[in-house]
């Protein structure tokens, strides 16, 4: 087995638009994805050649679900992850409430 072949057993190349992100294991790709770092429209390839869509990867295609959203009833992509329920709004708030306590009561 050539260098290459061995090198590309079980990773793919990852690129952006025209950019190249690397080469990444498979298994390394979801938590990529639940961590915001990679997106539906980034591609794959096993061989530098071929280029698969994220989403429709048949591997990784379940890390993303399709959602009916907007006005016109478009589908939007978004990402699926552990818990469905988001905390981000609580934090932001909770911080913006310890600044203001801190210039309050300084």
């Amino acid at each position: 087995m050539s260098d290459s072949a061995r090198r590309s057993k079980g990773a793919v190349v990852v690129r952006r638009g025209t950019a190249v992100l690397g080469r990444l294991s498979l298994s390394a790709i979801p938590e990529r994805i639940q961590s915001n770092r990679l997106f539906a429209s980034d591609r794959v390839s096993a061989d530098g050649k071929n280029w698969v869509r994220l989403d429709q990867h048949p591997q990784m295609k379940k890390y993303f679900v399709k959602r009916r959203g907007g006005g016109a009833d478009r589908l939007v992509t978004q990402v699926r992850s552990g818990s469905e329920k988001s905390n981000t709004g609580f934090l932001v708030g909770l911080l913006i409430f310890l600044v203001l306590a801190y210039f309050l009561f300084r």
